[in-house]
């Protein structure tokens, strides 16, 4: 009778669930959901999933893309006097790392080990890569990658729409002692973002875990698109606890100098960009308990930019954090300038819960968490409306029932003095027993209008094969009402439509790998058909083949 009142209550409720390494993801970038990311940001987590890096073995400009200076620093101090690090639950031991984290990590690192207590380790050079093929309806792409050992590494995507739009990036890298040279597209995301960070910034008011930024500096892009990053040439080297980075790019300069102390890392970043030249100085400190972090900028023009906040730790079971934005119209560049304060209350309670299906380091978690985050932004427009503000607050709460069964709910509410007010609610359950689960989700918002999405989901999941099937229905009273939705894909093929309207649709994902000795073929096929009141047809096919040897 229990397991059917969960069961039942699974129903009644929804569901967003997500796989272990997008759970990651959002924790490392501070989002809720897929929703708030970009698909480079996707695309970087999703490779490192299928080709976790060795903690022991890979050098530190391949860790530095999930890791930060401190972080990397301290992994070489703890190897230096205790060996390898053999678990997720050894790298939470780790200063700077801590069981969270660790656990958000594990899904992108591996801890193989080849050698024994104070042995060296002894390696060969090896040729190892894979190629990504896929064709749909309505374009057709490839992408591949080649490491010879970690020497050097390169690789290309290119996607072309049937409509003719082309896109896509490439890149080589040369890993030398102590640094790397990248030709081709590469990102640069420095600091807070003022000055240094290529592409998109989320929303950091979703989780105190995403007040301060972790950018990851210099690291190549390997998407289809290469939305916002730069194309040129770029170096890195580091020497003792300094490192320097710069690169000459299609329209832009710019570098980096930071340095690294046991309880934090200071850097200077530089950019030169359409006429106009910028700096900024980024600190990051442990002080007395609390994570401080800020930066201040100027430009070549005389404006001027700051961010900076803290976060503590409350005991065992609390957090809480908060931050200052002042970024004025000159700075921006938009119609607008942007003063803000963000505060928000992070709560971890309960006994720990067993996760089905799952053993080891990261198989239980809290029962209860909540965060709490809010916001009171300025967004002045000089001579036109000097008064617009917004009010932002978000709550979510995490809920494991048992082994099985584990609830998520979400509620935001925005209020603007220039437009109408929104308000969304979005309850998530998940049923799982680590080899079949069962998902829901009812999403409802409300702008100048009801809107409501609701999705049910069942998946497969084994060694060697994986089955995902949804349906959507969802209405809205038109676009202030719209609903975003991350849509389950091939990798690389990332998606969040902006549903609205009325419409419908079904999807199948089927994923099979195949192994022979070192070479691994994946197969994914992904079908769906929709309708939508404002467009009636819309189905799709998509095939796509991994091969990595």
């Amino acid at each position: 009778m229990k397991r059917f009142a969960l069961i039942l209550l699974t129903l009644l409720c929804s569901l967003a669930a997500r796989s272990q390494w997008m759970e990651g993801m959002l924790y490392l970038e501070g989002a809720l959901g897929a929703e708030e990311l970009e698909q480079d940001v996707v695309d970087r987590y999703e490779y490192y999933y299928l080709h976790p890096l060795n903690v022991n073995t890979a050098p530190a400009h391949r860790l530095g893309t999930l890791l930060s200076p401190y972080q990397i620093a301290a992994l070489k101090d703890y190897r230096s006097r205790f060996g390898d690090i053999l678990s997720p639950a050894e790298l939470a031991l780790v200063d700077g790392f801590g069981a969270e984290r660790a656990r958000a990590l594990a899904p992108f690192l591996s801890f193989e080990s080849r050698r024994t207590p104070g042995a060296a380790v002894q390696d060969t050079l090896r040729l190892h890569g894979g190629i990504q093929t896929r064709v749909d309806f309505k374009s057709a792409g490839a992408k591949a990658r080649l490491y010879l050992g970690d020497v050097a590494e390169a690789g290309a995507a290119y996607r072309r729409y049937w409509d003719g739009r082309e896109g896509g990036t490439f890149f080589a890298q040369y890993n030398y002692l102590g640094g790397k040279l990248i030709a081709g597209d590469f990102n640069m995301r420095c600091g807070e973002g003022l000055v240094l960070w290529s592409g998109m910034q989320i929303s950091q008011t979703a989780s105190i875990d995403g007040f301060s930024k972790s950018g990851g500096g210099l690291s190549p892009s390997w998407s289809y698109t290469g939305d916002g990053t730069f194309r040129g040439f770029a170096a890195e080297y580091a020497l003792g606890l300094f490192k320097g980075t710069g690169f000459v790019a299609e329209g832009a300069v710019g570098g980096s100098v930071s340095a690294l102390s046991r309880s934090g890392t200071y850097a200077v970043n530089l950019l030169s960009q359409n006429s106009r030249f910028a700096a900024s100085a980024n600190i990051k400190q442990r002080l007395w308990g609390m994570d401080l972090f800020g930066e201040a900028a100027m430009d070549s023009k005389g404006a001027a930019a700051g961010t900076g906040g803290l976060r503590a730790g409350l005991g065992d079971n609390w957090a809480a954090a908060m931050r200052i934005d002042i970024l004025p119209q000159a700075w921006t560049g938009r119609r607008y300038g942007e003063y803000a304060a963000l505060s928000g209350f992070k709560y971890q309670g309960g006994p720990y819960v067993p996760m089905a299906g799952a053993t080891g380091f990261g198989s239980s978690e809290r029962r209860h968490r909540l965060d709490v985050t809010g916001s009171v932004r300025l967004l002045p427009v000089p001579g036109k409306d000097p008064g617009r503000r917004e009010e932002k607050l978000s709550a979510t709460w995490h809920f494991r029932l048992d082994s099985l069964l584990c609830l998520d709910t979400r509620a935001t509410m925005r209020l603007r003095n220039y437009e109408s007010a929104r308000v969304e609610l979005r309850s998530d359950a998940t049923l799982s027993d680590g080899t079949v689960s069962l998902r829901l989700r009812l999403h409802g918002a409300w702008c100048e209008g009801p809107g409501v999405l609701t999705y049910a989901e069942a998946g497969y999941t084994a060694s060697t094969l994986k089955v995902w099937v949804r349906a959507t229905v969802y209405g809205t009273s038109g676009w202030p009402s719209r609903i975003y939705v991350y849509e389950r894909d091939a990798p690389g093929g990332f998606s969040v439509p902006a549903c609205y309207g009325e419409g419908r649709s079904l999807s199948l994902l089927v994923s099979h790998t195949w192994l022979k000795g070192q070479f691994r073929l994946k197969t994914y096929l992904r079908a769906y058909t929709g309708w939508k009141k404002e467009k009636p047809g819309d189905s799709g096919l998509k095939l796509q083949l991994a091969a990595d040897f």
